[in-house]
């Protein structure tokens, strides 16, 4: 047992460790803080890496209701992090910027042609995630006027998964929408249009998260284009940080019970933590490490019949029983549910490649925009939720992907082939002239 003096001076220690670590991330990004990497280091100390800390300010106290202190926490916190930033600050050698580029230039069609079907591939995606998400909420409506919503949009959710696949389709439809009115500055009112429908959507639905998704992409699409002053970010963070709370304190008056908004801000900051401690105490020693298993569990709901997200599996397993979703295990904690210590090693060296690998692409001024934002804040998930619970939007943004570039790649070749009839339809004209 380790005594309250200690604890204080363990916590000391941690926070004067973290940031450290920070101050380095940021001294060596400092010609390019605002980034993807930036994004993930941020919302991996929001959502875990600094949560005993958030806890200790709410709390005054680093003993959780279960009677357990969370000392162990730090060492295993500051761990993850420092393979983390040390893998961001990792500067990968890319190809040679000119040959990319004379290639892309040979391959890609007018601007004007991409920005035309960016924007009909767009309207397509949004009317098909319109009607989903109408057809959706008017068919369980009882579940989310009638009674609790906490409860209700979990059964909503239950045995639907092909409506919830096709409702997701409006994050690339609304990110191509709006790159459209950035390059153009036409169809605003259509896209505030689909932007207040959706966040409406899920306000009805209780999805708190997938509004502040919205959010994100476009945030990182008008960074892309125009750079984004750091003051601003941390405005537009905190803003986020509010919006979540007070969506929460709908979702919860909706439910029919009482919260606060200071209480809900606390609660999404300290709750990695909580969750945490949850996993380590039941994790082998009372449920066996699953060795990869978590990682089928949401690809399993795909198959015909009603089954358990990897939230609700975890929930299930750790016999809690609350209102609402699931319990959120955090990076850290899945990789500890299925490997124990090893695997949050290796799940923290994973998380630092993607960040690095996305960031790369969302800096390439040659690479789909759009594409890499969303894929990027899909990314983001995993900071509070785990891997396994975006697999399935992987899945999704393969297919939408393939099917984009498909199209794409037929209406270059169409346009290059119209070009070259042209051309060689001019020279015979010419060479005509001359004998002449």
């Amino acid at each position: 047992m380790v005594t309250a003096t200690e604890n204080i001076i363990f916590l000391f220690l941690f926070t004067i460790a973290y940031y450290i670590i920070t101050l380095f991330y940021f001294y060596h990004e400092r010609e390019n803080i605002i980034s993807i990497k930036t994004l993930f280091v941020a919302i991996f100390s929001a959502m875990i890496g600094l949560s005993p800390l958030f806890y200790y300010i709410h709390k005054h106290t680093l003993i959780l209701n279960t009677g357990n202190d969370i000392n162990y926490q730090f060492p295993i916190i500051l761990v993850g992090y420092i393979i983390m930033v040390a893998v961001l600050c990792i500067n990968f050698k890319s190809k040679d910027k000119e040959k990319e580029e004379n290639k892309e230039e040979q391959n890609q069609i007018s601007k004007q042609k991409r920005v035309n079907y960016n924007f009909y591939f767009s309207i397509v995606l949004l009317i098909i995630s319109f009607a989903t998400n109408l057809f959706f909420i008017i068919v369980n409506r009882n579940l989310f006027f009638g009674g609790s919503l906490e409860s209700g949009r979990m059964e909503a959710i239950a045995s639907n998964g092909i409506i919830m696949v096709l409702s997701s389709f409006n994050y690339l439809g609304l990110g191509l929408l709006y790159e459209v009115t950035l390059q153009t500055n036409k169809w605003k009112k259509l896209f505030y249009f689909f932007l207040v429908a959706n966040i409406i959507f899920y306000i009805i639905r209780g999805s708190r998260t997938n509004i502040v998704y919205f959010l994100l992409i476009m945030l990182l699409i008008r960074n892309h284009y125009k750079k984004i002053k750091i003051k601003s970010i941390v405005i537009i963070f905190i803003i986020l940080l509010a919006g979540l709370s007070i969506l929460q304190v709908l979702r919860t008056y909706m439910s029919g019970e009482q919260t606060n908004f200071i209480g809900n801000i606390y609660g999404i900051l300290e709750v990695g933590s909580i969750n945490l401690n949850y996993i380590v105490m039941n994790f082998p020693d009372k449920i066996n490490f699953q060795y990869g298993y978590t990682f089928l569990i949401n690809i399993l709901m795909l198959l015909p019949g009603p089954d358990l997200d990897f939230t609700l599996w975890l929930k299930q397993a750790l016999g809690m029983d609350f209102a609402g979703g699931g319990v959120t295990p955090t990076i850290i904690g899945e990789g500890y549910i299925n490997f124990g210590y090893i695997g949050i090693i290796v799940t923290m060296l994973v998380v630092g490649l993607i960040g690095t690998t996305l960031d790369k692409r969302y800096s390439n001024q040659n690479k789909d925009c759009v594409w890499a934002s969303y894929l990027s804040v899909l990314f983001f998930g995993i900071f509070k939720n785990g891997f396994s619970t975006i697999e399935v939007s992987i899945l999704i943004y393969i297919f939408l992907y393939i099917a984009y570039k498909i199209v794409l790649m037929l209406l270059t070749k169409y346009t290059n082939r119209s070009i070259n009839n042209g051309e060689k339809i001019n020279e015979n004209t010419n060479n005509k002239d001359l004998s002449v």
